[in-house]
C-alpha cells in the first residue's frame, strides 16, 4: 500500500489515512484509515496518483479520475509505503506540494 499519512512515525498500514492497495488479482482498493472505500480494475504499467485539491482527496489512474473521497484531509500529510510481500517496490513516486 502507498498513499499518505497525518502520522509519520507510525510503520504499518493501518496508519495511511488516504491510500491505494494493489492486489495479486488486478484490482486497485482504495483504503482510507484501513477501510476499504473503493476499487478499480488495473494492469501493469498503470500509474495512480492520489491528489489533494482545497482538502479533498481524490484519486487518479492514468491521468483519469476514479474516485472522491468522502474523507477531508487535513493541512499536514507525510507520502508512506507499506510493503508486505517479498519483493514489492514502490517506484517513481514523486511528491509535489503546491504551497
Amino acid at each position: 500500500m502507498i498513499g499518505l499519512a497525518h502520522d509519520p512515525s507510525e510503520l504499518s498500514y493501518a496508519s495511511l489515512n488516504f491510500a491505494i492497495k494493489l492486489t495479486a488479482k488486478g484490482v486497485a482498493e482504495v483504503r482510507e484509515n484501513n477501510a476499504y472505500a473503493g476499487e478499480t480494475a488495473y494492469a501493469a504499467g498503470d500509474v495512480f496518483r492520489i491528489s489533494v485539491e482545497n482538502r479533498e482527496v481524490k484519486y487518479y489512474q492514468n491521468g483519469k479520475l476514479f474516485f472522491t473521497s468522502l474523507n477531508k484531509a487535513a493541512d499536514t500529510l507525510f507520502a508512506k509505503a507499506v510493503l508486505v510481500h517479498l519483493g514489492a517496490r514502490a517506484s517513481h513516486v514523486v511528491i509535489v506540494s503546491g504551497k
